[in-house]
């Protein structure tokens, strides 16, 4: 269970509640990770969980809820490892602030954009993190953050290379950890990711989903039809019981998690929605 630390009060974004889109909040359970050990996995590979396309017509968005006061949170959601190799991946890492990449050959030597904010969010409140990728031929493809309502204007870009696309490969996808040991302390919830080819994802696609902080199932959202995956930690099947349970997949890929190291009383009713 995520052990309380304290933390000073942290600079946070002025967030003006949303009002547009679908309004069904959902994401009233989530899941209370240690920080030690505790996360979920797919182990499918090709066709898994946040396996995407890497044509550079595609366009991404990823996003989580979470919420944690430990000193370093680390991962959020990952297809493969940070290091080699990763097609992308969701941190809230080092001094508590919001990290996202996206890799083309899943190698940290090749093509990458690394995004960072600068909001520290141990203030044990729920916040809402995800990032954006746009492909682009010939090196074209563009990438964003987001932070609770928000897009975030002026990102720290770690790394800024032209890119095309993103990796593909047989990878493990993780939630609150990866497959080096970085694991998340806290808790998470409503964790998707979506995949189209009619546009980009617009900072008003975000905005639907975070629905003034309150939260929602995805599955609600205008672009619903667009989900590879999405656990909102509503359905009656999830069970956060080590190795025997599962956490229900009601996305477009139908793949469910394996809880690692959990237990049932880490299925808390303590989401944003709640």
């Amino acid at each position: 269970m995520t052990k309380p630390r304290t933390i000073s009060a942290p600079d946070v974004y002025a967030i003006p509640a949303y009002t547009g889109g679908a309004s069904t909040p959902a994401n009233d359970n989530c899941a209370n990770l240690d920080g030690v050990n505790e996360h979920l996995r797919d182990t499918t590979g090709t066709g898994g969980v946040g396996d995407f396309s890497n044509g550079n017509t595609n366009n991404i968005l990823v996003g989580c809820w979470v919420k944690t006061s430990d000193a370093v949170a680390d991962a959020v959601m990952v297809r493969g490892v940070t290091s080699n190799p990763s097609p992308w991946h969701l941190f809230v890492t080092t001094g508590g602030v919001l990290f996202a990449e996206f890799r083309e050959n899943g190698n940290t030597s090749g093509n990458r954009k690394q995004y960072r904010d600068s909001t520290d969010l141990r203030d044990n409140a729920w916040h809402f993190v995800g990032a954006s990728f746009e492909g682009g031929a010939g090196g074209t493809a563009v990438m964003h953050i987001y932070l609770d309502g928000n897009r975030v204007a002026s990102p720290t870009k770690t790394v800024d290379n032209n890119m095309s696309n993103i990796a593909q490969g047989a990878y493990n996808f993780n939630l609150g950890g990866d497959n080096s040991g970085n694991v998340f302390g806290g808790c998470l919830t409503g964790a998707f990711g979506a995949e189209r080819t009619s546009g980009p994802f617009t900072e008003a696609d975000w905005q639907e989903a975070y629905n003034g902080g309150a939260g929602m199932d995805v599955s609600n959202a205008t672009w619903a039809g667009d989900l590879q995956f999405n656990f909102p930690f509503n359905q009656a099947g999830d069970d956060m019981t080590a190795t025997t349970g599962t956490i229900i997949d009601v996305g477009g890929g139908g793949v469910d998690l394996v809880p690692i190291f959990t237990e049932a009383g880490d299925y808390l009713a303590d989401g944003p929605g709640a």
